[in-house]
C-alpha cells in the first residue's frame, strides 16, 4: 500500500498541525490492532510519507456526524496507464482518543472501497461495477467498523439517527441489533 501526506495547511498554527498529524497517526496505529476489518481501514490510508493519492486535512468546521468526511475521485495516470483513487479525508479537529480512533476508521473504511472501485477501472473506461458499494453498502460497513472500535474502547459514546431510531454504537446495545438499526438508515 501507498504512503498517504497531510494537506499543507496555513489556516493552522503549525505546532497545532503538527499535534494533529502526530494524534492521527496515533489512532491510526491503534486501529491497526483491532482486528482484520479494522486493520483495513488503517491500511486504506498507508503510512504517513510519499504521496499514493490519499490527503489528510484539519477543520474546526465539519458538520458530518462523525466529525470527518472523505471525498474521492478516479485520476487517470499517464505514466502507469491505470486509474487512481486520490481523496482527501478531513478530520474535525476538536476530535480526540476514541472518537478520533473511529473517525478514521469509519472515513478509512471509505478510503478502502473507494480503492477497491477504482483498481477495477481500465484505460479503456471498463470497470466492475459489482466491486462499487452503495451508498447504503459503504456506510453500513463504516458504521459497523465504528462500532467495533467502539465496543474494544468499551465505550458507547457515539451515536447517529436512521428515519425512524437513533443507533448507540458501542457497548449498550448488542452488536445484533445495531446491526439491524443501521439497516433501516
Amino acid at each position: 500500500m501507498g504512503l498517504y501526506t497531510f494537506a499543507k495547511q496555513d489556516d493552522i498554527d503549525p505546532q497545532e498541525l503538527k499535534k494533529l498529524q502526530e494524534k492521527f497517526e496515533k489512532a491510526r496505529q491503534a486501529n491497526a490492532n483491532i482486528s482484520d476489518a479494522v486493520a483495513a481501514t488503517a491500511n486504506a490510508y498507508g503510512n504517513v510519507g510519499d504521496a499514493n493519492g490519499v490527503t489528510v486535512q484539519f477543520s474546526q468546521n465539519i458538520q458530518t456526524g462523525e466529525g470527518a468526511a472523505v471525498s474521492g475521485s478516479a485520476v487517470y495516470n499517464r505514466d502507469t496507464g491505470m486509474f487512481e483513487y486520490q481523496c482527501v479525508v478531513t478530520i474535525n479537529t476538536k476530535l480526540t482518543g476514541v472518537e478520533l480512533e473511529a473517525a478514521v476508521g469509519h472515513e478509512g473504511s471509505h478510503v478502502a472501497d473507494g480503492q477497491a472501485f477504482v483498481a477495477t477501472i481500465y484505460e479503456n473506461y471498463d470497470y466492475d461495477l459489482s466491486v462499487l458499494p452503495t451508498h447504503y453498502e459503504t456506510e453500513m460497513k463504516a458504521y459497523l467498523i465504528t462500532d467495533e472500535i467502539l465496543r474494544t474502547a468499551n465505550t458507547n459514546n457515539l451515536s447517529f439517527s436512521t428515519n425512524k431510531d437513533p443507533v448507540l454504537l458501542g457497548q449498550n446495545e448488542s452488536r445484533k441489533k445495531v446491526e439491524k438499526k443501521i439497516k433501516k438508515y
